[in-house]
């Protein structure tokens, strides 16, 4: 995973409403609490109901009797909670923080191209912190020499 992908998610409360209107106020925190679980490993938590009572903050009675209820919103293998949308925004984030990088790299490569009037690796220190410089004969118009 890019590094940075996971550092941000984006939530689409609609679609989020659209799946969820059946549950309860208790169990839209603990199954929230899932998908961010599940958010920071990549998609996949364990199948271990004390690791998920856990993260959904639920005792093994109360996990027991609601388990189902999130199981529905993961393809769940005998080793495995898998959240099919977590993996997808993870993969598209990770595009996007990928083509960032990219273009940030090629932005500072064309940047220090020689000939480059924006190359900041010729600048003055003034002009690299944003500072108007002084004339100096090097930067004036042609002809003139003086610097009154």
């Amino acid at each position: 995973m890019a590094k940075g992908a996971d550092t941000w998610m984006a939530f689409y409360p609609g679609a989020y409403l659209a799946n969820t209107l059946h549950l309860t106020r208790s169990q839209h925190g603990s199954y929230l609490l899932l998908i961010l679980a599940a958010f920071k490993a990549g998609g996949v938590l364990p199948n271990n109901d004390l690791t998920l009572a856990a993260i959904a903050r639920c005792t093994p009675k109360e996990w027991a009797a609601e388990r189902d209820t999130y199981a529905a919103f993961f393809d769940v293998t005998e080793e495995t909670w898998t959240h099919q949308r977590v993996i997808r925004e993870l993969e598209k984030a990770e595009r996007m923080t990928d083509q960032k990088r990219i273009a940030g790299l090629a932005s500072a490569a064309a940047r220090q191209r020689p000939g480059n009037v924006r190359s900041t690796a010729d600048a003055r220190p003034s002009q690299r912190l944003g500072k108007p410089s002084e004339p100096q004969p090097d930067n004036l118009p042609h002809g003139d020499t003086s610097t009154d």
